[in-house]
């Protein structure tokens, strides 16, 4: 079985802020540029790794986990 999480992201946003998001292998949901947040996808075995990565990033002010349960994928 495949974990998922949902990760909230929140930057100021800049122009190569969804090329940088994608780079880390993270599934891009929703980016919100006015607000400034985007909803990613993730395997939850690569979170701890990929948020150390989301730290170093420009523009970056938090993140969250999400408290939702997502549905297991089977593979």
């Amino acid at each position: 079985m495949i974990k998922r999480v949902e990760l909230l992201i929140y930057f100021n946003y800049r122009s190569d802020t969804s090329t940088y998001l994608k780079s880390l292998n993270l599934t891009i949901q929703y980016i919100n540029k006015k607000m400034g947040y985007a909803v990613c996808y993730l395997d939850e075995e690569s979170l701890k790794s990929t948020t150390e990565k989301i730290k170093r990033m420009r523009g970056f002010k938090k993140y969250e986990i999400s408290p939702s349960v997502l549905v297991d994928l089977p593979i």
